[in-house]
């Protein structure tokens, strides 16, 4: 069997992992939000340089946004709940009005109404968002930036996202007059967040509202401690099964440093051979893997996605030689390309991975040597498994 010190030392590095990931509070854990629909400003519906539509892009950049909040902390109301009555069937260019949109918010019993616009043109796009307090209507947070039109999207998005949020746990500033603000347009180079001025004197329904910036000032003095955006880290749980390991399975922990695309993940997958007679020895392993993984190409709310990692791993075997004696052996590795399927069903998502291991055989005493791990000295290993969001 495998020896107590070695479990232990496996369970302290899990433990470990889990605590580093879980430990990062959310900032807006508890509030909530009405996430209303995009509004395209582009000068037409084929304004990407490929000049093919995408109609429902508007509806993919509000659940992209929707999402980052709510890694952030934010519940998301649903748009049944404030579509009732007068705002069933209102219009996305109707909902830019940020006294409307705090009322309609305010109603659903949400903390917060955000709005957002975007113009493409060509490869660019200049995206304008806005957080507005539903109990006084006024303009907590929003940026105005503009990014290539690629899958860099993602993550600047993210960024600009995660920095709202902090500053929405930041307590409102309080002035008789309301602070000072500074307006950008939708395509500025810089990003624009921070407290505006009351919602009665924003601008009309028809023009998107104007991303603000705070003064040193205005900046409430308790944002200091709030905690930064780029520590902040989505956990998922991985559960699997690999062929040729029949007699065991895994389970590993992800780490994201960009949410939905690149992760960390801890491995550890123990697992036995029964002997080939009955005079034989049962073999035990215990394989840990930490490995660098990122999605590819697709968003991540689409059904279907694909994804590559690479990273290192050891196998710890002990072989029973007798009553009491066992024999230990040690196999050093490199995941040289892991490339997976997945199918996204929220909160679970399946996958298929075949995985190319190359032993590095640097270790004395070891099982394989200096070789790739193979299923029949023909096939890579190929796990089956699912993820779990927590």
């Amino acid at each position: 069997m495998i020896r107590p010190r070695r479990l232990l030392i496996a369970i302290i590095m899990l433990a470990f992992v889990t605590s580093a990931a879980t430990g990062q509070p959310k900032p807006v854990s508890g509030q909530t939000a009405c996430v209303f629909p995009v509004t395209d400003l582009s000068p037409s519906a084929s304004a990407a340089g490929a000049g093919m539509e995408d109609l429902d892009r508007p509806g993919r950049l509000q659940a992209l946004i929707s999402q980052e909040l709510s890694a952030a902390g934010l519940q998301i109301v649903p748009e049944s709940a404030w579509r009732t009555g007068d705002n069933a069937n209102l219009t996305a260019q109707e909902l830019q009005d940020p006294s409307r949109l705090a009322g309609i918010a305010k109603g659903a019993g949400a903390d917060f109404a955000v709005s957002a616009t975007f113009k493409l043109q060509e490869d660019r796009i200049s995206v304008v968002l806005s957080c507005y307090d539903a109990q006084t209507g006024k303009l907590r947070a929003g940026f105005a930036k503009a990014w290539p039109y690629n899958l860099a999207l993602f993550s600047a998005l993210h960024v600009q996202i995660q920095s709202v949020a902090v500053r929405l746990a930041a307590p409102a500033a309080s002035s008789t007059e309301g602070p000072q603000v500074t307006t950008q347009p939708a395509s500025a180079p810089t990003t624009a967040v921070a407290s505006a001025k009351p919602a009665s004197a924003a601008s009309p329904s028809s023009a998107p509202p104007a991303a603000v910036a705070m003064t040193p000032a205005d900046r409430p003095a308790s944002s200091a401690s709030v905690q930064t955006p780029q520590r902040l880290r989505r956990l998922e749980t991985e559960a699997g099964w690999t062929a040729g390991q029949l007699i065991g399975a895994g389970v590993g922990f992800r780490v994201y440093p960009v949410p939905g695309w690149l992760f960390v993940c801890l491995s550890l997958y123990p697992y036995g051979q029964a002997p080939a007679s009955s005079t034989g020895n049962w073999l035990f392993h215990l394989d840990s893997e930490l490995l660098v993984g990122s999605y590819l190409f697709f968003p991540s709310d689409s059904l279907f996605r694909l994804g590559a990692s690479a990273g290192l791993g050891f196998i710890l075997s002990e072989v029973s030689s007798g009553q009491t004696d066992t024999l230990d052996y040690t196999d050093v590795y490199v995941n040289v390309l892991s490339v997976w399927a997945e199918v996204n069903l929220p909160p679970v998502s399946f996958f298929v991975r075949p995985e190319l291991k190359l032993a590095l055989g640097i270790t004395s005493p070891n099982l394989l040597g200096t070789s790739f791990v193979l299923l029949g000295n023909a096939f890579v290993p190929v796990t089956l498994g699912a993820v779990v969001r927590m």
